[in-house]
């Protein structure tokens, strides 16, 4: 029988949420492919290690026929404490490709 053992990283995750406006009719799905399937190309986007939708917000505050997205987004560096400043690059490394998709925008 063979084990398979994974060195547990020293060095901490750091959790971000992003929020995103998108259209009522934009799937998901299809910010998420739009992000997942660029992340890597991207200049300190490397050590984005999950990006989990988790929350949709349909509600009167908001533009109409918008709706809001929320990504749970997971970084860390196996061989270092992350430093703020690539916190924020890797962040708007996914701003710009999620922005990419038509009608989509970060919410402030």
């Amino acid at each position: 029988r063979t084990s398979n053992i994974t060195e547990i990283i020293r060095f901490p995750a750091v959790r971000r949420d992003l929020a995103f406006l998108i259209d009522k009719t934009c799937p998901v799905s299809t910010v998420l492919k739009a992000i997942t399937s660029n992340l890597q190309q991207i200049k300190g986007c490397s050590i984005v290690k999950k990006l989990t939708p988790f929350d949709v917000y349909v509600g009167e505050d908001l533009p109409e026929g918008k709706k809001s997205i929320t990504f749970s987004v997971v970084m860390q560096n196996p061989s270092k404490t992350l430093e703020e400043s690539e916190l924020e690059v890797a962040c708007s490394g996914i701003v710009k490709l999620a922005e990419a998709v038509e009608g989509v925008s970060i919410r402030r």
